[in-house]
This record gives structure tokens, sequence and C-alpha cells, in this order.
């Protein structure tokens, strides 16, 4: 028997015709007849194996006569040395009529681990022989065979000029990790760059991408898009920077800066480090790994001091960094209007009190609010007042200018509100 090429419409690199006969030809005891049975088997290419680090080194053949109840005529396993390209088999194969029907299994092997499979129906008649049926070994059956989804890591893989990576791939079925199984590793430009058997993949020495992919025996796949880029040497502020809002409240525009390399493109995968730097403020992210244009963001809310705030960003070892984003914050509305100065007086009938009264307006975070009318008004035991419209201070602070208690003994009551 020969090995012969089959050429660009099969998978496999070549086909091994194996000869199933008898001693003899012809009819037996019992009226038993006995055939020739011709196949050529079509296993993965060499290459294609050596992929995944697989090697067949045995093949086994099974011959059933499809009956009712199946009957195995022939079982037998051959070793398949690294340069056979012919192999020479003799077996006992009964068959009942002529021509008959069987089925040709074809197992291929590492060791005693089964690879690969295929079966065949197969025409035999007694003293002929026709050409060889072609038997495809291509169903994988072995490790992980029933893998049904794979997943490589990282996702979203930046690699510096000149550095490596080495990807890692899990494998499932059914959604539970399966801890045996095979893969193999290329890529989308093998003449950009070229990944091993490992997973291992050096970038190139300019800005560029590729797909990787992993793909097990079974042709379960899954793929990245590793993406090429320099250095970052810059950290620049981008947007955010300037705002004004009201204390304790998220600012409308996100913090936001953007590494780039010396090429004044942006660099991805870059730790950005924010931080809330005066006021007492918070931002929602204080790592963030700048994205595929390299830029990074996070949203910032102002503290409670009204006034100047400000923020920073950084990324080490970048000119440019640390990045300040200033704002202002401003009062919330009046909440608290409280008697400051001026209550509980004793003082004689018909005379100013020494202390004039005053009052403090806050906001809910305790902080003054300036520049609100305030009204102050007696309310009970008569007297007068002068200068009873007032506004608040920078302080938060309103006086009125002076209190005359009115002429009958007794307590005397003054009111402050705040004017619309």
């Amino acid at each position: 028997m020969f090995f012969r090429s089959l050429g660009a419409r099969v998978l496999l690199a070549s086909g091994l015709l194996l000869t199933l006969v008898t001693c003899r030809d012809g009819t037996g005891p019992e009226g038993l007849h006995y055939a020739r049975v011709a196949v050529a088997p079509v296993f993965p290419s060499e290459a294609g194996l050596a992929a995944f680090g697989l090697a067949i080194d045995r093949v086994r053949f099974v011959v059933v006569r499809p009956i009712a109840s199946p009957d195995t005529v022939a079982d037998t396993t051959v070793a398949l040395p690294p340069d056979a390209r012919v192999l020479d088999l003799s077996l006992r194969v009964p068959i009942v009529t002529s021509p008959e029907t069987v089925l040709v299994s074809i197992v291929a092997l590492a060791g005693a681990v089964p690879l690969f499979e295929g079966t065949a129906p197969v025409e035999v008649s007694a003293g002929l022989v026709a050409p060889p049926t072609e038997v495809p070994v291509t169903t994988y059956v072995g490790p992980g065979a029933g893998v049904d989804s794979i997943a490589i890591a990282p996702r979203t893989p930046f690699i510096y000029f000149g550095d490596s990576l080495r990807f890692q791939v899990q494998a499932f079925q059914g959604g539970t990790p399966v801890q045996q199984f095979y893969v193999s590793w290329s890529t989308s430009d093998t003449a950009l760059a070229h990944v091993n058997g490992a997973g291992l993949l050096r970038a190139p020495i300019n800005r560029s991408s590729v797909r990787v992919v992993a793909r097990t025996p079974a042709g379960v796949r899954d793929s990245v898009l590793a993406t090429f880029q320099p250095l970052a040497n810059q950290l620049v502020r981008i947007a955010g920077n300037l705002q004004s809002d009201t204390i304790g409240r998220p600012l409308a525009l996100p913090l936001e800066v953007e590494a780039r390399a010396a090429d004044g493109l942006g660099v991805a995968g870059v730790a950005v480090h924010f931080r809330a730097q005066l006021g007492g403020g918070s931002v929602a992210d204080t790592l963030v790994l700048t994205d595929s244009s390299g830029q990074a963001r996070t949203v910032a809310t102002l503290g409670l001091l009204i006034g100047a705030q400000s923020f920073q960003a950084t990324a080490a070892g970048l000119s440019g960094s640390p990045v300040t984003f200033d704002m202002m914050a401003l009062g919330s509305a009046p909440t608290q209007l409280l008697s400051a100065a001026g209550d509980a007086q004793l003082a004689v009938v018909n005379t100013v009190v020494a202390v004039a009264p005053r009052v403090l307006l806050k906001d809910a975070a305790g902080n003054p609010v300036a520049g609100v009318p305030v009204t102050f008004t007696v309310t009970g035991g008569g007297g007068s007042l002068s200068g009873g419209n007032q506004t608040t201070d920078a302080s938060g602070i309103a006086t009125v200018t002076s209190w005359t208690l009115g002429t009958l003994a007794g307590t005397n009551t003054l009111l402050a509100s705040r004017r619309n």
C-alpha cells in the first residue's frame, strides 16, 4: 500500500493506504467468504499536529459488519513510525455475502491516548479489490474534546515596543473549567508579529495591532486584539479644569488627562491616580488605566468648604505629572438662621441694650452664607429698632444697628428673619 497526496481538498497532508486481507480470498468453512478491504486514512498534517504539540504514533483499525447486532470482524492496532509511507497489514476478515458493506473505523493515537477518529462504509467483495476508500480521521476525541468555549487573557493587551507578553487561556465545558486540553496559537499577521506554541508574542517596533487567536483541535476558538505602542513620556490635562458648582455636588465635567508618547499620540494602559488635593472633595475612581486613546477620566465631587478647591492626576515617571484641576465651590441655599450675639440681656426700660443683636446665616453644610437680606422686627414688650433691615456679610453675620427696650418692665422680644 502507498501514501498518496490528497492536495488542497482536505486539511490533512496525506493518506495511508491500508489493505485488510485474509490469507486467501474466496469461500471458507460454513459458507463464509473472505475479502480484501482497502482504505486510505487521511490524518491531520504533521504541521497541524505540531501546532498543538501532538504527534500520532499508533493507529487502530476496527472493521464491523453493521447488522442488527453489529459484529466486529477485525480490531488491531499498529505502530506508525514518523517516516512511514506504507503500512502492510493482513487480517482475516470474513463476510457473509459478496459484495457486502462493512464499517471501517480508524483511531489515531498518541501512545494509548486516542486523538482523532473517523469511520466510513466500505464495500468489499470476495476475490476482488476495490480502489481504496478515503477515511478522514479528523474528529478530535482526545483530552479536552468536550470543550465548548475558551477564553484568552488578557482581553485587551497593550504591549510596548520590543516587549513580550505570554497569553493565557482557559477552557470550559458547559461553563465548568476544563483542566486538560490543547490549543494552538496564531496571529492574523505572522509577518508583523508571531506568537509561539506557548502563547508568547513579541511586539514589533511600530504602532500596529494584530489579532491573537487560540484554537482547540476540535475548532473551538477565541481571539483578542493586541496593540503595539511606545512608552508614554508625558501626562497632559484634556478637560475638566476651572469648573464651579455648589459645595458637595459632583462636577458636571469629568477630570480627564491623556498619557502621550514622544510621537504625540496617546498610550493605553498607563496607570493614572486621581485624588482631591484641596477643599475636602472626592473622586469616583482613584486609579484609572488609560483607554485605547490614551485617556483616563473620573468624576469629581466638591467638598463642603466654600471657595477654591483642587484635584490632582498623577502618573509615575511622566513629565507634566501631577496635573492639577482648579475649582470654585459655591455655597448652597441657606438653611439655618442662628442667634450670634445680644440674646438674654438685662437692661433698664426705655434704654438701648448694650450688645446689638446679631444673627448668623448658614447653609446645610454649616458654611456662612453672605449677601442675604435679613429683617429684624420687635415682637414683644414695645420698644423700637434702628437699622432693622440688614444683609449678611462675608461671615454670614447680620447685625441690627440698635434696639431700644419698651417702657414697661418685663420681657422684650426681637425676631430676625430672612427676607425673600
